[in-house]
């Protein structure tokens, strides 16, 4: 594999969604390219704002927040398995401006629609990873 193969591989890899520097590193050796290669690739990427994990991090919670609210935890253990470093992972949410409650009470409010009964709803938000005193404050 050539330079050029392993760039478009990354652009179309990258073409789907945006990804951390780990999840492109992965699918470059999943496709044959040894370590050097997947650095010049890498390096390029960033150097053209196709790869930024902090930005990566940022929208993903941002994404998770409105689309699919989960608890904190989960959303950092989710970040974690994509390969984004602690430090970014904590530098994302000191900058968040919603609070772990209303994450759950927006999960809540979307289940509730289709769901009514308060023990489904109780494990629903257990299964997001929200706290018992959490969910005891949101479902009374």
């Amino acid at each position: 594999m050539d330079y050029q193969q392993a760039l478009d591989i990354a652009f179309r890899y990258l073409g789907y969604r945006a990804r951390s520097v780990f999840e492109v590193q992965q699918k470059l050796r999943e496709k044959g390219a040894d370590q050097e290669l997947e650095s010049r690739v890498i390096s390029r990427l960033k150097e053209l704002n196709y790869l930024d994990d902090e930005q990566y991090a940022k929208s993903y919670l941002q994404e998770r927040a409105k689309l699919s609210p989960r608890a904190f935890w989960l959303i950092k253990s989710e970040l974690k398995k994509r390969g984004i470093s602690q430090d970014i992972i904590e530098q994302a949410f000191s900058r968040i401006d919603i609070g772990e409650e209303q994450l759950a009470q927006a999960a809540y409010e979307q289940k509730k629609r289709i769901q009514k009964d308060p023990d489904k709803l109780r494990r629903f938000l257990a299964s997001r990873g929200f706290s018992y005193d959490i969910i005891k404050k949101i479902i009374q």
